[in-house]
């Protein structure tokens, strides 16, 4: 066999590694991610592209600008999975198949006098909250609501930039050095004191209101000037969400992935690993965890047979004994009704015993009664369960009808019983 020129060998091992990436590539699972526009959401969502694209999926990232249009792309099937904060109310068909990061609101005021409460806080203010339909938004007409606030006692601002606002509502990551030079001539509102948690504070009254969102305290000096104090603000859940049909398998690996890589998705926004880690409560979730992320979560729990497996064991032996304990009073039983049926056996003997000896009329229709009697006290019992009726009940009725139709022949000798 005629051996090929090593330039053409190597040649075809190029083209079979072009072929082998190629098909490689194309068994990879595409997913689209709907990502908000406003940071932390595109930093955390590139280090999940690069993580998912290292575990065999291929990421496509589509920019929005409210989370409400981010929930509909994933009912709709345009995209995979979103970044969204955790709506106040579930929506059917959509689960959450990993959780983020805690996202901040972060309430700036310009300091006048009067501002000791969130009325004080609003009325006659200009707010800005963000994008209309946004998180921060709808936070700021869910409270203003609540506290019966007239939406002709505030002015809310469709960007910052027109006019200065007089108070912020900013929902989203940590502040960045930037944001804080340009808030230096604002101050954070805090909704109660911080060292008051735990108490009853404003901030644990929205929580149980709104069960998307949870009291959150910064600590101290974490802006600098702007909070030399610890400030108790609230916070919201960062999820990633995905429609209901999601397989189950796809689910649990995008879980397993970035739970697995949480440090090195962290590098990139340090609040990640609150969220993305272990000790997640399930229950705890505005939208329920998707079926595969949940298996994933409780790999490690025993399953039903190891839960229960002493409890099963003692059921077992317990039903064991029980059923022991009735075979042992059956056949007790069975044993009595053989003995008492024997009784009855000698009772007819005894009386079969007499026919000789009674001569008269009179005495042979006494013992033809007990006789009847005998078998109307056997027959009782049998209809009462209280005696066998298998063979030897049969044999018995047989025995004592043979007695009767001897006792039945010495008539036909007449009444003294002589032929």
């Amino acid at each position: 066999m005629k051996r090929r020129p090593p330039i053409e060998r190597l040649a075809l091992l190029s083209l079979a590694a072009v072929w082998l990436s190629a098909c490689g590539s194309s068994a990879r699972t595409v997913i689209k991610l709907g990502v908000p526009f406003e940071e932390p959401a595109p930093t955390v969502a590139s280090a999940i592209e690069t993580t998912l694209t290292e575990h065999h999926f291929k990421v496509e990232q589509v920019s929005y600008r409210s989370p409400e249009e981010i929930l509909d792309a994933v009912l709709e099937g345009e995209i995979t999975l979103g970044i969204v904060e955790e709506p106040a109310l579930r929506r059917k068909q959509l689960q959450t198949v990993a959780p983020l990061y805690p996202s901040l609101l972060h309430v700036l005021y310009r300091p006048r006098t009067g501002v000791d409460s969130l009325e004080g806080l609003i009325q006659g203010r200009k707010i800005y909250a963000g994008p209309e339909g946004s998180t921060a938004w709808r936070l700021l007409r869910q409270l203003t609501g609540d506290y019966m606030i007239s939406g002709q006692d505030f002015t809310v601002l469709d960007n910052p930039w027109s006019e200065s606002p007089d108070v912020y509502f900013i929902l989203g990551g940590l502040l960045a050095p930037e944001n804080i030079k340009q808030l230096v001539e604002y101050k954070m509102y805090g909704f109660g004191a911080a060292e008051a948690l735990g108490q009853g504070t404003v901030a644990e009254g929205l929580a149980l209101r709104y069960p998307n969102i949870r009291p959150f305290i910064l600590p101290a000096a974490i802006y600098g000037d702007l909070n030399p104090e610890p400030v108790l603000t609230l916070s919201t859940r960062t999820v990633l969400v995905s429609h209901e049909r999601l397989p189950e398998e796809t689910a649990r690996t995008i879980f397993e992935t970035l739970l697995g890589n949480a440090p090195e998705i962290a590098a990139g926004y340090s609040l990640v690993t609150e969220e993305l880690n272990e000790r997640l409560d399930p229950t705890r979730l505005a939208l329920p965890l998707h079926a595969g992320s949940r298996s994933y979560l409780e790999r490690d729990n025993p399953s039903f047979l190891e839960r229960y497996a002493d409890a099963l064991a003692l059921l077992v032996t317990l039903a064991l004994t029980v059923a022991s304990g009735i075979i042992t009073v059956m056949r007790f039983r069975r044993s009595q009704r053989k003995e008492r049926l024997d009784d009855y056996y000698r009772a007819i003997t005894a009386l079969r015993e007499r026919i000789p000896e009674s001569t008269g009329r009179t005495a042979r229709e006494d013992l033809r009664k007990e006789i009847r009697a005998t078998q109307e006290e056997v027959l009782k019992l049998a209809v009462e369960e209280r005696i066998e009726t298998g063979s030897t009940f049969v044999a018995f009725v047989q025995y004592s009808n043979q007695v009767l139709s001897e006792v039945a022949e010495c008539y036909a000798h007449g009444p003294d019983g002589s032929g």
